[in-house]
């Protein structure tokens, strides 16, 4: 499958979403925040061993005003990194170093919103580097040009 609908409310879903988020074109994981703050956290077995990670969040644009969605990311119960959005016409991203974490570590993306009309949050996490896993491809990395920051 590729999305997964929680029971209550009824809009509540986590997919695969393939469209513009930030104002730029993106794979990504559709996550729509519960009420009241509850969490909603998405694990996978760590899929590749790299030198960093790095968590990108944003908000569709027909996620309109409202307050601060936020996205976590830990590697077993570790939290490496926190991303806030507010703005549905920006993204916000953070880059983490791995270190050394065992081939057999538990990624986690947990995404949490004060209010969640609305809030519908488009999730990415990259890993790069050049170590790999065993049969596990990285994600590219993106050269930069003498001039580009």
């Amino acid at each position: 499958p590729t999305g997964f609908r929680c029971s209550r409310p009824a809009w509540s879903q986590v997919t695969v979403y393939n469209g513009y988020a930030g104002q730029r074109a993106q794979t990504c994981i559709w996550v729509h925040p519960q009420p009241a703050g509850v969490k909603t956290r998405i694990s996978w077995a760590m899929p590749a061993q790299g030198s960093t990670i790095e968590l990108r969040s944003s908000l569709f644009a027909g996620s309109g005003p409202g307050p601060k969605t936020t996205t976590h990311l830990f590697v077993n119960d570790k939290k490496l990194a926190s991303v806030s959005v507010d703005d549905p016409w920006d993204y916000k991203s953070t880059v983490v170093p791995i270190g050394a974490i065992p081939i057999a570590s538990t990624l986690s993306v947990v995404v949490q919103a004060a209010k969640s009309d609305w809030r519908k949050m488009c999730i990415e996490v990259l890993i790069r580097g050049n170590r790999r896993a065993r049969g596990a491809k990285l994600a590219p990395q993106k050269s930069k040009s003498r001039g580009q920051r």
